[in-house]
């Protein structure tokens, strides 16, 4: 996860999508035939690929400050889901990463601290796109990693337990009149790295007895009190509730983890 590709590789993608722009842009049917949801969403894509260059290439911080005024030009529109296709909060939260990685100059002490700094501000980023895009699997998967390096066991076993609520099924079964429907290979967990770490960490941590501890508690009436001053009492509680349902599915998902029947139930 959060692996860069080859410097030069992101400059002849940034160099193609630029380029493809151009021709879209010189055409003066461009702006009269398509719609104006799909040009937001295509400019979003290509200043994205040139905060990546500069991000590479310049220095991070530019790429970052680029990738920042990208979000911001996405979150001014009438249609803030536009950026749907390359999503600019995750790629934010991708360059924090990465650069969380760079930090290796001066004491122990400093270098963990600019680390967290990163974790956290990658965080934000992956929860802006959920408050966007709800369920958004990659984010999803993104915002539980980096609670679970920040060691927010709240977080992390909230995005962990969604991501492998949503991904473990039933899933829909889907019959056309007429037509005969392919036959999957079984669905295997471990097919994805992200519901692969979701699995290992709910493997390591002691969810049940962090799930009974006093702490846990005053962070769950905390959030119950800030939900409701920002989101009015009807919103809030529903919020909270929310929350405690996800609890529960995770701290269930957790018990079956330590049963040898449920591990044919998740490989099914």
């Amino acid at each position: 996860m959060h692996n860069p590709h080859p410097t030069n590789e992101v400059i002849s993608a940034c160099d193609a999508i630029d380029a493809a722009n151009k021709t879209l842009v010189d055409d003066p049917g461009w702006k009269k035939y398509q719609l104006p949801y799909w040009r937001m969403s295509f400019e979003i894509m290509v200043r994205s690929a040139k905060a990546w260059k500069e991000f590479r290439t310049i220095s991070m911080a530019n790429g970052i400050e680029m990738m920042q005024a990208v979000v911001n030009f996405q979150m001014s529109t009438w249609a803030p889901e536009v950026g749907h296709i390359w999503e600019p909060n995750e790629q934010l939260a991708e360059m924090y990463m990465i650069r969380s990685r760079s930090h290796t100059s001066g004491n122990s002490k400093d270098q963990n601290k600019a680390r967290m700094q990163d974790y956290k501000l990658a965080l934000e980023s992956y929860e802006q796109s959920l408050s966007i895009y709800p369920n958004r699997y990659h984010s999803l998967a993104g915002a539980g990693n980096c609670a679970e390096l920040l060691s927010d066991t709240v977080k992390a076993s909230f995005y962990y337990g969604l991501l492998i609520s949503l991904t473990s099924g039933p899933f829909p079964d889907v019959k056309l009149d007429g037509f005969t429907w392919p036959t999957c290979p079984s669905y295997k967990t471990n097919r994805r790295p992200a519901i692969s770490m979701a699995n290992e960490y709910f493997k390591v941590i002691d969810l049940s007895n962090s799930c009974e501890d006093n702490s846990l508690s005053v962070t769950m009436l905390v959030l119950l009190i800030v939900s409701i001053a920002t989101m009015g009492v009807g919103l809030g509680w529903l919020s909270y509730k929310f929350f405690i349902m996800q609890n529960e599915r995770s701290k269930k998902y957790y018990s079956l983890l330590h049963r040898e029947e449920s591990m044919d139930i998740l490989d099914a």
